[in-house]
């Protein structure tokens, strides 16, 4: 890993984290009683209590505003969280002044246009593998993970290599 993202990395107080393309696969499913669902995996969930333990915390910023979103956020313990975003950027620096951190020590974990609003203030700029060509190109790290496929848990073991952190850790679960 290059050595300025390392200590970008090493300095991130604060993940957040899109939804539809990132935290899911970007699929929508419908009930036949008119019910949306949604995928999310249960890895993420791991990653945020890995990101914890190296004391930076994790929000949500999403165009969406389904009540799936917020009763995700709350089985993952994410605390911070504003859906039906239409200015991202805004509402990046509006989730940095919440968690009391800088811009600068906050990562954006996009895949599409509307997140590289976000990206033009945040500290450190993150992809899923499949997210839209421009964002991986804007992103300082393209993960391995595609969009639901575990990309907060594949980027908290980045975060434990960029601190040197031995992952076989103690933690009261």
């Amino acid at each position: 890993m290059d050595k300025d993202i390392q200590k970008k990395l090493s300095s991130v107080k604060l993940v957040i984290a899109d939804v539809d393309g990132t935290l899911t696969d970007g699929y929508k499913y419908y009930g036949a009683e008119g019910q949306a669902l949604k995928r999310f995996n249960v890895k993420d969930g791991l990653g945020c209590v890995l990101m914890r333990y190296c004391d930076i915390e994790i929000a949500i910023l999403t165009t969406d505003t389904s009540e799936i979103v917020p009763a995700r956020a709350k089985d993952m313990k994410i605390d911070l969280l504003i859906r039906g975003s239409r200015n991202k950027k805004r509402d990046f620096l509006k989730l940095c002044e919440e968690a009391n951190v800088s811009p600068a020590q906050a990562a954006m974990v996009g895949d599409d246009y509307n997140d590289l609003h976000a990206f033009e203030v945040a500290g450190l700029n993150i992809s899923p593998s499949d997210a839209h060509p421009k964002v991986r190109q804007a992103a300082d790290i393209v993960l391995r993970a595609k969009g639901g496929e575990g990309v907060i848990r594949e980027l908290a073991d980045l975060v434990f290599e960029a601190r040197g952190i031995d992952p076989q850790l103690e933690y009261e679960w």
